[in-house]
């Protein structure tokens, strides 16, 4: 009794080379299309920069927009104005709002007593 022969049909050589070429055109034309790129070695007398120079910083151009901007600096946290006319303004020892600081009044802490004997009640 003979084994039965698992492995694929084989094919002959200009049969492979056939299906090869034809697989090898389908999926050169399903890819997409694409500019070719020229080699390194290539000479141009005319190189187009993807990046073209220009006098305009982005960074610049943005810090310029947030400084003239009329919300920036001023309309997120107001700061009372105590009306000194020294030029001294001590409102930052009230606290940082952005920060949720509580500075409580005096008039509203209870002091706690406790009902505990002390030791040297003894």
């Amino acid at each position: 009794m003979e084994r039965p022969n698992r492995s694929d049909i084989h094919l002959s050589k200009e049969e492979e080379e056939t299906i090869e070429e034809e697989t090898r055109e389908y999926f050169d034309e399903l890819a997409p299309k694409r500019h070719s790129k020229p080699q390194r070695s290539e000479h141009s007398s005319h190189y187009v920069d993807a990046n073209t120079r220009s006098d305009i910083i982005p960074e610049l151009a943005e810090f310029q927009r947030l400084e003239n901007d009329p919300q920036t600096g001023t309309g997120f946290i107001t700061m009372e104005d105590n009306g000194n006319a020294n030029g001294k303004n001590y409102s930052s020892c009230k606290g940082n709002p952005a920060t949720n600081e509580w500075i409580p009044s005096g008039d509203s802490e209870i002091k706690f007593v406790s009902q505990k004997p002390c030791r040297s009640d003894n």
